[in-house]
């Protein structure tokens, strides 16, 4: 028997690991697709598996060089060798992510392959290397001009992007620019060459002062965060956006206004604090936030994060009027504090009807501190109620406890009118026995407010 296993292996030249691999016995298309989930690198090492494995790699749709994922430094001869062996006729994706200076050069030909192989989702990003030079990186003219890429991702760290020729990307659909020095004649050009844009992001972007979607009447979504410092003197950037349907505005310490938003269904507002290099400018943020509000008064669908929650708390402090709302969903991604109680208040009291409401216990990193709103209220002769008025026994750590979970959701439904459906995701702030207690009060705020109430 062993003879004839010998044998068999001779006779069908192949190794006997092949013949007991199912994987490898798959057509080259479905390998090649699943490789198109790793990255680039990582696929190439599935040459050494087998020779039925030696080519596979080189026909896969999606190629992706990851620098900040790699153990090793991308260098540019590897990549171009790697490209060099590339056969595949069709790149649905191709990501670059490169943070060395001596890639540069050879960028433009990475560009004009991945572009000649009809790349669908095209994503480039330049990293950091800018710190490291003086040199300003700009994409050459051909660039501007593809009918096959349906998304874009650009992050060049603040490289300019200005088209020196027209700008034609007929198939574009999804656009991303972050990090970017962007001219407000840069931008409009860069709009009007994408006729079928549906969604934009503009993430740390430079100088422009307006952004104006009049003429793309397809943009439907725009996610916008404006950059945290800008190098000339501070002006107003002004979003004219009249069919646009979803906003997500991550706001800065730079004035941002909404001039026309009249189409808007959804929005998510939120505020980004860096309190390593800044000042809390908590009387201009109040003005902007609540003439941001007012521009939102008929959206249905409203996120607001916890910043942006406290900055609310201020200004209802200062008894400032609010706007009504006719939002019927209300999402709140904050943690459980007595820092965001009074502006969460205020916009329930202000939302006559509204039906549904979501609490998701979360807490982002650049967040204002609780001290630096302390600092703001003594100058001012205010100061938040202690919290235990509220919520019975306040960990000062951000421990959440079932009992201060317990009179938050109280005070959510004692501010609503029409309320029908609560819903509070903790993300596993509460230990198991603490969650348990709280499944148990649960159903007596329920009867008591008529409202249906999850908890996860």
């Amino acid at each position: 028997m062993a003879g004839d296993g010998a044998t068999a292996v001779v006779e069908g030249g192949r190794d006997s690991s092949e013949d007991l691999d199912s994987i490898s016995s798959l057509p080259d298309e479905i390998l090649q697709q699943i490789l198109s989930f790793i990255q680039t690198e990582e696929a190439i090492r599935t040459s050494v598996l087998s020779r039925r494995w030696r080519h596979v790699w080189s026909g896969t749709p999606s190629l992706s060089f990851d620098y900040c994922d790699t153990y090793r430094m991308l260098d540019a001869d590897s990549i171009d060798k790697t490209l060099a062996r590339y056969t595949a006729p069709k790149m649905t994706s191709f990501y670059i992510d490169t943070e060395i200076l001596s890639n540069l050069t050879h960028i433009h030909w990475w560009l004009e392959l991945a572009m000649s192989r009809d790349t669908e989702n095209l994503t480039l990003d330049l990293g950091c290397y800018c710190h490291h030079s003086e040199d300003n990186y700009s994409l050459p003219d051909f660039f501007y001009t593809n009918s096959s890429v349906k998304q874009l991702s650009l992050h060049l760290e603040f490289n300019d992007l200005i088209p020196r020729c027209s700008v034609s990307w007929t198939s574009l659909k999804k656009l991303s620019l972050i990090a970017c020095n962007l001219s407000d004649e840069a931008l409009a050009k860069i709009l009007s060459g994408c006729p079928i844009l549906e969604s934009l992001t503009l993430e740390s972007c430079r100088e422009f002062m307006v952004l104006d979607l009049t003429k793309s009447p397809r943009v439907r979504v725009l996610e916008f965060s404006p950059e945290t410092w800008s190098p000339q003197s501070v002006e107003i950037v002004e979003i004219v956006a009249p069919h646009l349907h979803y906003l997500i505005l991550e706001n800065t310490q730079l004035p941002c206004s909404l001039v026309d938003v009249s189409s808007l269904i959804e929005a998510k507002l939120d505020i980004y604090f860096s309190a390593y290099n800044e000042l809390l400018k908590a009387d201009f943020l109040q003005v902007m936030a609540l003439e941001q509000l007012d521009k939102l008064q008929n959206v249905e669908k409203l996120t607001l994060c916890e910043n942006f929650l406290k900055i609310l708390s201020l200004a209802d402090l200062r008894s400032v009027l609010f706007p009504m709302f006719k939002a019927k969903v209300l999402t709140l991604e904050t943690t459980i504090s007595p820092y965001v109680i009074f502006g969460l208040a205020a916009v329930l009291e202000h939302s006559p009807v509204l039906k549904k409401l979501t609490l998701i216990h979360k807490r982002v990193r650049h967040f204002i501190p609780e001290q630096d709103i302390d600092k703001y209220l003594g100058p001012h002769g205010l100061r938040l109620l202690h919290p235990h008025s509220f919520m019975g026994s306040w960990s000062e750590n951000h421990e959440v406890q079932s009992n201060e979970v317990a009179s938050f959701m109280k005070l959510m439904l004692g501010s609503t009118h029409r309320l029908e459906k609560m819903v509070v995701r903790l993300e596993g702030c509460l230990e198991r026995r603490g969650f348990e207690e709280l499944l148990q009060i649960v159903p007596m705020l329920s009867h008591d407010s008529n409202v249906s109430i999850a908890v996860s």
